[in-house]
């Protein structure tokens, strides 16, 4: 993601220098720099971008060094490795929200059918306490249980502690698809965003579905929603065992 933030390198006058084109920025952000720093290494700084920049730096050797953003100055990152010397001067804003946002990935297998798990997932969720200890309860908040754009409040034990969610759901019947917008509770209260993405999929035997979890955290520091990543994919397996037994 990072390498489209930089303008393209040229070498410098010197030798073993190495020169960057800076962009202009918005000073007044609050940034993570362990992830800036994270991201900023020779082999990603090899790309096109722009070439609109307000002046052009020449670095000498140093090891990696931060600086705040304070009275309009520019955030700079040294990196030092081999005898590649690069200057960084970031868009803070922008790596705020590189760093802060982000998405969580798992497949998980089904032994049900793709058609039986998208069923209640989609519109059954009434039956969620049946099919999986984890869950207490999932009661009609707005709308129906079957109309998407729907409300929908759950209770739910994680890491032994009750929590509740409200979410709105949408759907596609064709493409099996189940998105899931976080509205209310201690999920929002941990994170700025919360979004779930069920794409279940047809398999010979069985089926899959593709979990996906985006996210936007309120602090660089916050950690991404792991526990949450487990909790639905346990929930999956459950439902899934679930449907098999009954079946």
């Amino acid at each position: 993601m990072f390498p489209s933030l930089y303008p393209p390198l040229v070498q410098g006058s010197t030798p073993g220098s190495t020169k960057t084109a800076v962009p202009n920025f918005s000073p007044n952000s609050q940034f993570d720099t362990a992830a800036a720093v994270q991201h900023l290494s020779p082999a990603s700084t090899q790309h096109s971008g722009s070439e609109n920049s307000a002046s052009t730096t020449t670095v000498s050797p140093a090891s990696i060094a931060v600086s705040p953003v304070s009275n309009g100055e520019a955030v700079r990152k040294v990196f030092s490795k081999s005898n590649l010397n690069l200057h960084f001067q970031l868009k803070p804003f922008v790596v705020a929200r590189m760093s802060l946002a982000g998405k969580l990935e798992v497949d998980v297998e089904l032994k049900a059918s793709r058609d039986q798990f998208y069923k209640i997932f989609s519109n059954e969720v009434h039956q969620m306490p049946n099919a999986s200890s984890k869950i207490q309860a999932v009661d009609l908040h707005e709308g129906d249980w079957e109309t998407p754009g729907s409300i929908k409040l759950w209770k739910y034990i994680i890491d032994g502690k009750t929590e509740i969610f409200k979410e709105r759901v949408h759907f596609d019947d064709k493409d099996k698809c189940i998105i899931v917008d976080g509205v209310e509770g201690h999920a929002l209260e941990k994170y700025k965003k919360y979004k779930g993405i069920f794409q279940v999929i047809n398999k010979d035997e069985g089926g899959l579905v593709k979990l996906s979890l985006e996210y936007e955290k309120h602090k660089a520091a916050d950690e991404p929603p792991y526990q949450y990543l487990d909790f639905v994919a346990g929930l999956i397996r459950d439902v899934d065992a679930h449907l098999v037994k009954a079946a």
